[in-house]
């Protein structure tokens, strides 16, 4: 077990978290005003997710309103900070502990920034704590991807996606319990898709240990279609549901031929 998961963070999956979430109800929370910048987003996976969240809930009969749209961009545009600040080649369970302090308040830590700008998304939605837990799960199933282990490497995948899912659930004021219900079944196939597209790019990046063969991109594929009937399952309008996912998926695609072109993606988190 690693030194932080030690210090009293739970390892447990998390998924029900998302599954048990109900709508919250608005009573009146301070806006968030920390204005974003252009170099917030480097990634362009992560620029686009902030408009897929919105254009998911609209399926279901519900549009974000401008808070909530602001708080899930802001917390997208941290993720994608702390992502490159964890995978910079530093001490991990250092920058980690730096991470966590950070989110409590700490200012004077490398990834203070982008820590504060997290927290501050979720401002009347979690505590530091909360944020931290989920933080960690994420962690922790990152770690587990490091293997060679195909078996181990799947799970830790859809751990990771499942874990990130949960860390939004909070942001989605006023949804119906239905796109909850759905959003839950998202994060494990979303993953492994991502995985799949990446898996070049990651070899590359020394993110994955597994060569990134067919069979390798087979397994992730697999996996992907044993979630699908779920998603399929509790999706609303499927048929334009359908023709959006391969829409998404065909821009995602050519945007990992891009990135898988560069001999590296950027890491060096900017705080």
């Amino acid at each position: 077990m690693d030194a932080f998961a030690r210090q009293g963070h739970d390892e447990r999956p998390i998924g029900r978290l998302v599954a048990g979430h109900q709508p919250a109800t608005k009573t009146g929370g301070s806006v968030v005003s920390t204005t974003l910048r252009a170099d917030d987003v480097t990634r362009t996976e992560y620029r686009a997710l902030g408009d897929v969240t919105g254009q998911l809930c609209t399926f279901f009969g519900h549009d974000l309103d401008t808070d909530a749209a602001r708080r899930i961009t802001q917390a997208l545009c941290a993720c994608e900070r702390i992502d490159a600040f964890l995978d910079d080649g530093r001490d991990r369970d250092q920058a980690f502990a730096d991470l966590a302090a950070a989110v409590r308040g700490d200012a004077h830590r490398p990834i203070s920034d982008a820590a504060q700008r997290l927290a501050d998304a979720f401002a009347d939605r979690a505590t530091a704590d909360e944020i931290v837990q989920w933080l960690w799960h994420i962690e922790a199933a990152t770690r587990r991807q490091r293997t060679l282990r195909r078996g181990a490497f799947i799970r830790a995948v859809e751990d990771e996606g499942r874990a990130f899912a949960a860390l939004f659930v909070p942001l989605f004021d006023g949804a119906p319990a239905a796109f909850f219900t759905f959003f839950a079944t998202l994060g494990p196939p979303g993953n492994l898709i991502d995985k799949f597209l990446d898996a070049e790019l990651d070899h590359k990046n020394r993110e994955l240990l597994l060569p990134p063969t067919f069979w390798h991109r087979a397994r992730l594929l697999l996996a992907f279609a044993r979630h699908a009937p779920r998603v399929l399952v509790t999706a609303r309008r499927r048929p334009a549901f359908l023709g959006w996912t391969l829409r998404l998926a065909a821009h995602q695609w050519a945007t990992s031929r891009r990135l898988a072109g560069h001999d590296a993606r950027p890491r060096r988190a900017r705080s």
